[in-house]
């Protein structure tokens, strides 16, 4: 299953990518994508119908939010559109752009009554498709002498401002520019003919207004850490919200271990594997009963951990019958403390998460085995776990460079003589969207000379430093000492 996600990715997935960045695909072409895709990855064909254990809307959610990666076709679609969209703002002069600008955003367009109705390129009715997302993932930047409409444009990182009030607004009042309220001293208020909520000026106060006259207005993608466009940020844009309990599995894809378990560690976290109980679960008629020993319905716990065949195994690789913790948590735990575990295999020495990953795998792999051929596949399968371990500790643990630590204090260092230093540091605490910094100015001899410290509003922590290196050096600039570093 590992392996046909990344083909899907690869493959399947990449190769309407060229089409779809410029054209809306038709939705039945969109569902027959989803449907190869899914019959691929669960082994499915015209001929032969198999389980498709985790719904297709899981699947093609991001790893971190409980799915496999996979983007759906429509998704993906949409936020390619979205791409085009950041390229139709970003690259103006293009060729392509001023034809598509001159023809629909022209004046006569943009006063119609009907505009909607008008007839249209496939490439603009494409580009359209994707302007939601779009909006919802950019916002602008304002530079030293903004032309964004201050109610208008997403500036503020809330969204357009008009749509967080109420209340009319005068002519004048509405055409109001950012320059016209925005300076880099601050913000007059007194130019705005209503007193907006705190909340909303503490937004406004954690946006910076560039000190250089020659700064522009910016566009970013606010879902990336340098500003450019992210697909991937893009797509999550156009996922509707899950309903469901947020899964806890991020730390599956963060094992050590072949992809291959991690996507079955994945299986059973979501309670999705071919055993008795999950099968009846999905309406079939069987006998729940564990195959093997006939004792009790065969869960996922039982099959890998409480069926008399799994247990010896256990033994085996040390756990002993007293413990207590192992044999009665419930799966989740099971999988959560054993696949993090830091602690060692009592005989070999081996990495006790790599031992009971691989455990699971080749227990599951006897089972089958069992079930449908009738013979277990390995004799002895505890020695042929940790002969597998090993194996793939040497491969993944003999090349790996070794990390060496080099300790460094840090500690104030006086400047030279003659010369001031500017500390500023900077916070944030984002469960109560509040943020703050402060710097000093010192002497060679580390005598206070000058100092400062304020809010900013609802900033990153590395905004807030950025923010009061920004005010250190404004304070150094308006005191004018002779000589600053």
């Amino acid at each position: 299953m590992a392996g046909r996600s990344v083909l899907i990715q690869v493959a399947s997935s990449a190769i309407p990518a060229y089409v779809m960045q410029s054209c809306m695909l038709p939705g039945k072409v969109l569902e027959g994508i989803d449907r190869v895709n899914r019959n691929f990855l669960w082994g499915s064909s015209e001929n032969k119908k198999k389980i498709h254990w985790v719904g297709w809307s899981k699947v093609t959610r991001p790893k971190l939010d409980g799915g496999l990666g996979i983007q759906a076709a429509r998704g993906r679609s949409t936020a390619l559109l979205a791409k085009l969209n950041w390229r139709f703002h970003t690259e103006e002069k293009a060729p392509w752009a001023r034809v598509l600008r001159l023809k629909y955003c022209n004046h006569q367009r943009l006063n119609s009554r009907n505009s909607n109705k008008l007839s249209t390129s496939r490439v603009w009715k494409s580009l359209k498709k994707g302007e939601e997302i779009f909006k919802k993932g950019t916002r602008w930047f304002p530079g030293a002498d903004s032309n964004l409409d201050f109610w208008q444009d997403n500036w503020a990182g809330i969204g357009p401002l008009r749509q967080a009030i109420q209340g009319p607004l005068t002519l004048e009042a509405s055409r109001i520019k950012v320059k016209e309220v925005g300076h880099f001293s601050g913000w007059d208020w007194d130019m705005l003919q209503m007193e907006l909520p705190k909340n909303i000026q503490r937004e406004i106060l954690a946006t910076p207004i560039p000190l250089a006259a020659r700064a522009e207005d910016k566009l970013a993608w606010k879902l990336s850490a340098k500003g450019d466009f992210d697909l991937k940020s893009a797509y999550s844009l156009t996922l509707s919200p899950s309903s469901e309990v947020p899964f806890k599995g991020k730390w599956i894809w963060k094992l050590n271990t072949l992809p291959r378990i991690q996507s079955f560690v994945w299986q059973c976290m979501h309670h999705s594997i071919s055993v008795r109980e999950c099968l009846t679960a999905r309406g079939m008629d069987i006998d729940n009963s564990c195959p093997i020993c006939r004792n009790g319905p065969e869960s996922i716990l039982h099959a890998l951990r409480d069926c008399p065949s799994a247990r010896d195994i256990w033994h085996q690789l040390g756990v002993p019958p007293s413990d207590s913790v192992f044999f009665v948590a419930n799966l989740k735990d099971w999988l959560v403390s054993n696949c993090n575990s830091k602690l060692r295999q009592r005989a070999g020495q081996l990495p006790w998460f790599q031992v009971f990953l691989f455990a699971i795998w080749m227990i599951w792999k006897n089972r089958n085995h069992f079930v449908f051929k009738g013979t277990m596949q390995y004799p002895n399968v505890a020695k042929e776990i940790l002969g597998r371990v090993m194996e793939y500790t040497y491969c993944a643990y003999s090349h790996t460079a070794v990390k060496r630590m080099m300790m460094k204090s840090i500690r104030w260092e006086k400047p030279n003589s003659g010369w001031k230093k500017l500390n500023t540091d900077g916070s944030s605490a984002d469960s109560l969207g509040l943020a703050g910094g402060g710097g000093v100015v010192r002497d060679e001899h580390g005598s206070w000379v000058l100092g400062f410290a304020r809010k900013f509003g609802p900033v990153n922590s590395f905004l807030a430093e950025l923010w009061s290196l920004r005010d250190g050096l404004l304070l150094c600039v308006d005191c004018g000492p002779k000589s600053k570093r």
